[in-house]
């Protein structure tokens, strides 16, 4: 057998093997592996039920994966005009959202967030409309500090 069918053949059984080893190992689709599991009470004698699209579509949203979720501000803080319960967050603390971080030699902003408010441009050691404090501020994150002493650090996420 000469040099070129021999890569022949060897390419044809390396694509087989390949083919064989992506259907023999494939992950579960998103559908099967968002299913919950039935109870093998409710199993038993019963057709199995396919969860429509708009139905995994609300349990996902529900289940907030990327953690983009956000607890309502507490109300009554002065000067934000945020709206919310009062029992959603800690008494006097915002949850803030990084939305924005600038690095460049020795500057150093971050623009900030909150439930219904205007974007916040703050640079280190600057006070928030809370009382927050930004100690520091790096590429992905930025550190605050509540006036009660709490260090809470926000990161930067992807769209």
């Amino acid at each position: 057998m000469n040099a070129a069918a021999r890569i022949a053949l060897a390419l044809l059984c390396w694509a087989a093997a390949a083919a064989a080893g992506w259907w023999l190992h494939r992950p579960p689709t998103l559908a099967t592996a968002a299913a919950p599991p039935v109870p093998a009470s409710a199993s038993a004698g019963a057709a199995t039920e396919t969860a429509s699209p708009q139905r995994l579509a609300g349990r996902i949203a529900r289940a907030d994966p990327m953690g983009f979720g956000r607890m309502p501000a507490p109300a009554g803080l002065p000067g934000l005009g945020l709206t919310g319960s009062a029992g959603a967050a800690p008494a006097g603390e915002v949850n803030w959202r990084l939305a924005a971080a600038v690095v460049r030699g020795q500057e150093r902003y971050v623009v900030l967030t909150a439930a219904e408010q205007r974007p916040l441009q703050v640079k280190e050691g600057e006070l928030l409309p809370d009382g927050d404090r930004v100690l520091k501020i790096d590429a992905r994150s930025v550190q605050v500090r509540s006036p009660r002493g709490r260090l809470r650090t926000l990161y930067l996420s992807e769209p």
